[in-house]
């Protein structure tokens, strides 16, 4: 990638790494490809039938990812980026989750539908429960499997007495009823991938259901190593998918406002519902924001089993993207 510096704004040539880009033909053959299951999902947490009373608008930008795979920090992003930069964006109120069965249904569908700036639209959604408008941007953020699930511990682990209470008193038949976790987050970690998901919802088809449709020209997947590693880049990379310009000067706020440091201290602007379901509040809800926690506690071969877990059930190349944050790179003539 060549960065490009204009009378201080920033710019990149189009073969960044992290978004691989095909026909418009080709990739409609991939999107195709991805609807490999429900059109709808119900959980304690979620009802995808939410998103058939919305109706979309060009430009609309849908963010979608597993829990605990920099969701809020992306949303954050997004939200400096269109609608910023600002110390006091409330990213709640800026960016819904749209499927989240918490609070009225009616009330959110109607401010979602009241906002008449450029909407960011937060799922936890596979890609086929979603409907697919070519006006729209799609974004994917994922994450390392195993640091998704040791960060999902430590979430399900602070949770407090008033979480439990919304999940487990819902009608109808939702499955079991959420507990405490085990202290073990070894156990549980292996637990949640054999099970796919437990207690909270599968990971797998969620990941791969993105990862199929990676070369449609609306959509735009990255990892969460692409920001830790190379946080500008990415972010201009970002900026010109969603049709945006920024200057350096730019750049640096939105390099402040989204630090983990500013994010953890202004959690209220950023846990989700204020942070009211965690003991501590917001700011338990930033736990680290660090992967690799897992190195010193899984063994070798451990490790290997995970992998060899991941492979087949989402493929090499995937798998490879997840582990490590590396996509194939597809261009003409390779």
């Amino acid at each position: 990638m060549q960065l490009i510096s204009n009378s201080n704004t920033l710019s990149y040539s189009t073969d960044f790494p992290i978004q691989n880009q095909l026909s418009s033909e080709n990739a409609y053959i991939q999107l195709d490809k991805c609807d490999i299951g429900q059109k709808e999902f119900i959980s304690r947490h979620i009802d995808s039938r939410i998103w058939n009373s919305l109706d979309l608008r060009s430009g609309d930008i849908i963010l979608g990812s597993y829990a605990k795979s920099g969701t809020t920090w992306l949303q954050n992003i997004l939200c400096q980026l269109v609608h910023g930069p600002s110390r006091s964006l409330n990213v709640g109120d800026i960016s819904p989750w749209v499927e989240s069965k918490y609070g009225d249904i009616h009330l959110k569908l109607d401010k979602i539908n009241r906002q008449k700036y450029r909407r960011i639209l937060k799922t936890h959604l596979p890609l086929h429960c979603l409907s697919f408008d070519p006006k729209v941007k799609y974004l994917y953020i994922a994450r390392d499997a195993v640091d998704v699930a040791w960060s999902l511990h430590h979430h399900h682990s602070m949770a407090n007495k008033s979480w439990y209470s919304y999940l487990n008193n819902q009608e109808g038949i939702l499955g079991e009823e959420f507990s405490a976790p085990t202290p073990n987050t070894k156990s549980y970690f292996f637990n949640w991938l054999y099970r796919d998901g437990h207690p909270f919802w599968p990971y797998k088809v969620n990941v791969k259901s993105w990862w199929e449709a990676r070369h449609h020209p609306n959509i735009f997947i990255l990892h969460y190593k692409n920001l830790t590693t190379n946080f500008d880049r990415t972010i201009l990379a970002l900026a010109s998918f969603l049709g945006l310009r920024i200057n350096s000067d730019k750049l640096q706020l939105i390099r402040k406002y989204t630090s983990f440091q500013f994010m953890q201290q202004h959690a209220e602007l950023f846990a989700p519902n204020g942070g009211k379901f965690w003991v501590g509040g917001g700011k338990t809800f930033f736990n680290k924001g660090k992967d690799g926690e897992w190195q010193s506690v899984l063994n070798k071969k451990e490790e290997e089993k995970y992998f060899n877990t991941l492979v087949m059930e989402l493929g090499p190349e995937c798998c490879r993207w997840i582990r490590l944050g590396v996509q194939d790179r597809i261009a003409d003539g390779e």
